[in-house]
């Protein structure tokens, strides 16, 4: 129990935080850093305890976007239209780059559908790095963008 309680801890709180970057920078919305922390930790921590309630699989997952509006709402001050779109926007953003990775790792790699979901917990937090990274790289590339192409605008004019 204490080795699945750290990967999902160490997998879901990193993904939320990655998710809070990604939603704002694709929406163009500028926050600091602590901000993005403060909302993705508080949807890390609150998503982890929902999965580790006794529900059917499957209902943590809107219940996670849910978490994730209602944060973005009232640690960012984002309007609820823009919350939604920040949670949906990287939801989805996060489903492709896992899909590719699954796509990867089965059909190039040869690895099983098996040996990823249904292996130790070490192997499934292995499994998860690839997407896990691939999605920190995408969310910190684009908010690096978001705050440094104003700085370049501003030294141009």
């Amino acid at each position: 129990m204490l080795i699945e309680t750290w990967y999902y801890q160490l997998g879901t709180i990193p993904e939320s935080i990655a998710m809070v970057a990604l939603g704002t920078a694709l929406i163009k919305e500028k926050f600091t850093w602590k901000q993005i922390f403060t909302a993705g930790l508080l949807v890390g921590m609150i998503g982890f305890l929902l999965q580790q309630l006794p529900i059917e699989y499957g209902v943590h997952v809107p219940l996670g976007i849910i978490v994730m509006i209602l944060i973005c709402c009232l640690v960012l001050k984002l309007r609820i239209a823009k919350s939604a779109a920040v949670a949906l926007i990287s939801f989805i953003v996060l489903v492709l780059v896992e899909w590719i990775t699954v796509l990867v790792q089965t059909r190039l790699l040869g690895f099983t559908e098996e040996q990823i979901i249904g292996g130790s917990d070490l192997s499934r937090f292995l499994f998860s790095l690839p997407p896990l990274i691939i999605f920190m790289v995408i969310s910190l590339f684009l908010q690096l963008r978001l705050h440094y192409s104003g700085r370049r605008s501003k030294d141009r004019a």
